[in-house]
């Protein structure tokens, strides 16, 4: 799972408090702070992870660390994998809305987010890893009763 991230960028996007090269006690690290972590194979290889945190039954939960690895982005792996993350936090905790945040420089994602009727309500300013200003998206999706 640690190979997904092949860059330092994209280590920022899916780990701002995390560093390049992503590592396997990293997301050991995760384990204790985040639940469900979560994977989505194709051809019996992991191409995916995400995770829920700030779990607040039966309102809202958001989905972490989201990545797609490079070969199987544009296939439908994210997608897929937000629905499984979506329907885990319904169902585990009874939340009506799910929630992600993508930074501004991440186009392909807020492309895939919007896509999906996922809407921003918040922006956070933060500083990257190279030390430029950036923009956080919060972004929010209510879950409809089935």
């Amino acid at each position: 799972m640690a190979t997904l991230i092949q860059d330092p960028l994209e280590c920022f996007y899916v780990h701002p408090s995390g560093h390049y090269p992503w590592s396997v006690e990293q997301i050991e690290q995760l384990c204790v702070t985040r639940e469900q972590l979560s994977v989505v194979e194709q051809n019996h290889q992991v191409v995916g992870f995400a995770d829920l945190y700030q779990i607040v039954p039966g309102a809202s939960a958001f989905i972490g660390n989201l990545i797609i690895g490079r070969e199987a982005r544009g296939q439908g792996a994210g997608r897929a994998l937000i629905e499984y993350m979506t329907q885990q936090a319904a169902n585990r905790h009874r939340v009506r809305e799910i929630r992600l945040s993508v930074f501004n420089g991440n186009t392909p994602a807020l492309m895939l987010y919007a896509r999906m009727q996922f809407t921003p309500y918040a922006l956070e300013e933060r500083i990257d890893w190279g030390g430029q200003p950036v923009i956080l998206i919060h972004m929010k999706k209510p879950i409809h009763a089935r």
